[in-house]
Formats: C-alpha cells, sequence, structure tokens
C-alpha cells in the first residue's frame, strides 16, 4: 500500500513516495542446524555418526511474518547553478516468527512498533535470524563543467541481532559443534560482532569524464572508509575497491 507524490518547484522537480508493505508465510524455509537423524537412528548412533549427520539444512518450519514501511524521494535540480540529481530511501522492516510470539504472549503489532527502538531481549527472541530492522540509502551527484560527473552513495545497515547461536557458541548445538571442531564453527566470529552493534556505514565515491561524445572514463571507489563489515554471518564484504572503466556508446 503505497503513496506517491510529484514535486517541482523553481529549478527542482522529482517525487516522494512511501509505502507500507506486509508478507505472511506459513512452512517458511530457514537454514537449520540439527543432527539429521530420525530418532531410532540417532539413539544407536555413534560420535562419527553424528560428526557425518550434523550440519546446516533448509527446513519448512517457520511461520512468519514480515511487515514495515519504506520512504524514498528521487530529485533533479540545481545548487548554484550546478546540475544535482538526489536518491535516497529508509526501511523499517520487522520480520516477526509467530509461533514465538505467541508463545510469548505477545502482540506482533507492539513488537513491529517497540522495534524501531532498540529492542529489548523479549523481542528479539520473536525476530527471524538473518535480517535487519533499518536500511538506509542516499545516492547524490553533480555535473561540473559540462564534462565532469562527481558522485558518492552513503548506505547505513543496523545490526543483525539474530544469527544461528551456534555460530557464537550457544543454543542447543553451540558446544557439542564447538566439541567437535575443536574450536568455534567460525573463529572470530562472537569478538567480532561485538564491534557491529551499531551497524555499518559504508561510503563509495564515483567520478566520471567525458573524453569526447559517447566516450567516458570511470573511476569508482568503493567502500572508501575501508570499513570491515560482513552482511552474512562468516562471509565479509569487501574492503577498499578502486575500479577503472572505459565506456564507448555507438
Amino acid at each position: 500500500m503505497g503513496y506517491k507524490k510529484l514535486l517541482k518547484k523553481g529549478n527542482w522537480k522529482g517525487y516522494f513516495d512511501a509505502a507500507f508493505f506486509m508478507m505472511q508465510y506459513r512452512d517458511m524455509a530457514e537454514l537449520t542446524l540439527d543432527v539429521h537423524l530420525s530418532d531410532e537412528e540417532l539413539s544407536v548412533a555413534s560420535i562419527n555418526d553424528i560428526r557425518e549427520a550434523i550440519g546446516f539444512k533448509y527446513i519448512n518450519k517457520t511461520f512468519g511474518r514480515i511487515a514495515g514501511f519504506e520512504v524514498g524521494t528521487h530529485l533533479n535540480g540545481e545548487i548554484l547553478g550546478i546540475p544535482v540529481r538526489i536518491w535516497g530511501g529508509y526501511t523499517y522492516t520487522y520480520p516477526g516468527d509467530l509461533d514465538s510470539i505467541e508463545a510469548n504472549k505477545q502482540n506482533f503489532w507492539s513488537n513491529f512498533a517497540d522495534a524501531i527502538n532498540t529492542p529489548d531481549s523479549s523481542i528479539l527472541n520473536t525476530v527471524m535470524i538473518y535480517r535487519n530492522f533499518h536500511t538506509t540509502r542516499l545516492d547524490i551527484e553533480f555535473d561540473l563543467f559540462k564534462r565532469l560527473t562527481l558522485g558518492g552513495v552513503v548506505t547505513y545497515n543496523s545490526f543483525m541481532h539474530n544469527i544461528d547461536a551456534v555460530f557464537e557458541g550457544k543454543g542447543e548445538w553451540g558446544t557439542l559443534i564447538e566439541t567437535l571442531n575443536n574450536g568455534p564453527l567460525i573463529p572470530g566470529t562472537k569478538k567480532f560482532r561485538e564491534g557491529q552493534l551499531n551497524g555499518d556505514i559504508i561510503f563509495d565515491f564515483r567520478a566520471n569524464f567525458l573524453i569526447a561524445k559517447g566516450h567516458r572514463v570511470h573511476f569508482i571507489v568503493t567502500n572508501a572508509m575501508n570499513r570491515e563489515y560482513a552482511l552474512r554471518v562468516g562471509k565479509m564484504n569487501a574492503l577498499r575497491m578502486f575500479h577503472v572503466k572505459y565506456q564507448m556508446i555507438f
């Protein structure tokens, strides 16, 4: 359910939009760590049998509801006679496990409102794993001297509160996995996450120069501040990178 408003004032034009969304899933697939043996097999299994059978598997088990809202804008205009383009947006999402919410005698929409701020442990226990509450992106671009374009992007992802507990040596299988693995499943995960509690802000910059009609050279810097971050547990995102690209249009 959304709203879109066209904007025009002086040299500025563009649009603003806002939307509310809700998706509900029954038997939603989740990556789940378990010993994938039947009760009968488990009762006679050796340590080696368990070592072979334990692991991650997608299982249809979650009764979930994901709701949220987003706002965004796209503007074209001028600042001191310099052409400017601006894109921006913010998304809030609350991914609730309805079975957990019911078991804790909570209300989905009360949790939805409370989780906008820093949620307490009672709310976090009802949130599906591997998800962020807040995402923001702002992109701004300037045209200079009719040939040079400069731009930048800032992206924010809030802290991913819930991951599979085994990665931090917790939960039903944490101790067993660390024993079988002679250490953490992914060493350093817990310490790394303790330094990411405020989320991640990533800056990218770009410049391109029009050499001649149909010919451009692009220079791009991604993760300019060289932030160490991981949007997926155990998979680090790229550190600072420089890209040079030649573009010919014909």
